[in-house]
């Protein structure tokens, strides 16, 4: 009999990180002289990864997203966030709980996501979560 094995995704299903993700784009777009976007509109902008997450940002504020204007806040972001990515970051209820107990039960789990692997691996050790996981060669 083979082991089961549940694979989850990390930003929105395990761990809540969209106050981390909106100080972060705002951080970037105060300092380069636009304007805020309130949270429940960066909310809307997630999910396909931090590079779209920057243009629509931009898009926001109305600015014609180039590579030139793109690219340097982009780096500003995944710098900044690095540093602040589990400030405001928090588990969802019962999460990291219920994993455990399937771990106990026999099951293997895993992360899938899109978040950048310099962002992710930082993000699970910050939440202690990495105990949780089956974590392959390249981790």
């Amino acid at each position: 009999m083979t082991t089961p094995v549940l694979v989850f995704d990390l930003d929105g299903t395990l761990l809540e990180t969209m106050g981390d993700l909106t100080a972060s784009i705002n951080h970037v777009l105060v300092e380069a002289g636009f304007e805020a976007i309130e949270p429940e509109r960066v909310r809307k902008m997630v999910g396909a990864g931090v590079k779209v997450l920057m243009t629509r940002g931009l898009e926001a504020n109305k600015i014609e997203v180039t590579d030139e204007v793109l690219e340097p806040l982009l780096a500003k972001f995944i710098r900044y966030y690095e540093t602040h990515i589990a400030d405001h970051t928090h588990a969802f209820p019962q999460a990291l709980e219920t994993i455990a107990r399937l771990r106990e039960a026999g099951w293997k789990t895993a992360i899938c996501t899109n978040k950048l692997e310099k962002l992710a691996k930082p993000l699970v050790r910050a939440m202690e979560m990495e105990h949780l996981f089956q974590l392959g060669s390249r981790w």
